[in-house]
């Protein structure tokens, strides 16, 4: 089955968790608050872009904690942000796995193009190789952190990809556009993990 079509197919059913887990979610107020970004204030600046919930796991041929968040009715949700009038984008994924060794397992998988989501609604093609940030950023109440950064055609500014890992909580956050440094997003994945249940 085509990828987008099976995406497409795990956004359907009930999904009680759905509205709880996007609640959660980091949103166009809370980085008007707290991202500390070179870019001239404007209280309007953030809007919200985009959102959804999938079921976790609901790929051709899963890998085991796949399978494992998939039975126990994962659900993982994704908000995507924009900002101008200098343009700045950002999207936070958070997907609650069934174990915390299942969350570790999930982070050594986040590069997979079979994981996660990228923006749809971006037009955004890599001109350069995606390198590892050595070390990564500290993430307060984060277990495991990894983080990449990727030129792409939007402009001379790489884009920064934030993986964490807190309990049985795995969390992306991914930063593109001009102004963005590391401390801010580090910044925020603490925030945003501070919402989680049990961190």
């Amino acid at each position: 089955m085509p990828s987008r079509l099976r995406f497409a197919l795990s956004q359907l059913g009930v999904k009680p968790e759905a509205g709880q887990s996007l609640a959660r979610l980091l949103d166009a107020p809370d980085l008007e608050a707290n991202a500390p970004m070179e870019v001239a204030a404007d209280p309007q600046r953030w809007r919200r872009l985009d959102q959804r919930t999938w079921r976790t796991g609901a790929v051709a041929n899963p890998q085991r904690w796949q399978a494992a968040a998939h039975a126990v009715r994962s659900v993982t949700a994704w908000r995507s942000l924009q900002a101008g009038p200098r343009p700045q984008w950002l999207w936070v994924q958070w997907t609650p796995l069934a174990s915390t060794a299942d969350a570790a397992e999930a982070l050594a998988a986040v590069g997979d193009p079979a994981f996660g989501l990228r923006n749809l609604r971006a037009k955004v093609g890599s001109i350069g190789n995606r390198t590892t940030v050595q070390p990564p950023p500290a993430i307060g109440g984060a277990h495991c952190v990894t983080a990449t950064e990727e030129h792409t055609n939007t402009g001379p500014d790489p884009v920064l990809t934030l993986h964490c890992t807190s309990g049985r909580h795995l969390l992306v956050l991914c930063a593109s556009g001009g102004g963005w440094k590391w401390p801010a997003l580090a910044t925020l994945a603490e925030l945003q993990l501070r919402r989680l249940p049990g961190t």
